[in-house]
């Protein structure tokens, strides 16, 4: 189920609509959906890729799970004769063979804060490429994550990326207007303000309703 956050999903499709390259920061706490979201706007999109960032993983495991997510249509043939032992090597490859595409390429790295290994050197070399090969060959980076503490100070306002990241969103609690849309008008009023009031606009916690039980059993 995917309710709401039309304000977000115009600026993402603006951005990648754009002739130009975008560079997105997503942020805001667990469970709020910034995942969901970024997903909806991809869902009719054909040239992505998203990478997930493993918490406590070390760089290795961080760029071997960025190389499984390059699915086929992303290899070329050299690929199995590059040893991907540095971030620099994995954005050498993107630039040389993935974004030398033509159209816009959008890349999604979600809990970029794992990826990065709550470190400030991963994004000053996404700046180095960004600035020397990716601005121009038509990408949207979406830089997601949810520690806020290191997205505002090692991405947002970061020296690194400062004047480069085109749109920030701060993803929120839904509305009770838009969170009310879960409960698909089988529960009175009186008891989805008593839900809202227990676990907020939260989409993962609403989605965690069953509409069969009470709300005690629910709550249990």
């Amino acid at each position: 189920m995917f309710f709401g956050r039309d304000d977000e999903l115009k600026l993402l499709q603006a951005c990648y609509k754009a002739k130009t390259s975008k560079l997105v920061a997503v942020y805001g706490r667990r469970r709020v959906g910034k995942s969901s979201l970024v997903f909806e706007f991809l869902k009719d999109k054909q040239n992505f890729i998203k990478v997930e960032g493993v918490e406590g993983g070390d760089r290795s495991t961080q760029i071997n799970e960025f190389l499984k997510a390059l699915g086929p249509e992303h290899k070329s043939t050299i690929f199995e004769k590059i040893k991907f032992s540095t971030w620099s090597d994995v954005f050498t490859y993107l630039t040389e063979y993935v974004f030398d595409k033509p159209g816009k390429k959008v890349l999604f790295l979600d809990e970029f804060q794992w990826l990065a290994g709550s470190r400030s050197s991963l994004p000053s070399l996404i700046k180095t490429y960004w600035d020397k090969y990716w601005q121009k060959q038509n990408v949207m980076l979406i830089l997601c994550g949810s520690i806020a503490s290191f997205m505002v100070k090692k991405v947002i306002n970061s020296k690194a990326l400062y004047g480069r990241i085109n749109e920030v969103i701060l993803l929120q609690s839904l509305e009770p207007k838009t969170a009310m849309k879960f409960f698909r008008n089988k529960r009175s009023k009186h008891e989805i303000v008593q839900y809202l009031l227990l676990f907020g606009g939260i989409p993962k916690y609403l989605e965690e309703i069953k509409l069969n039980r009470s709300l005690k059993s629910n709550i249990e």
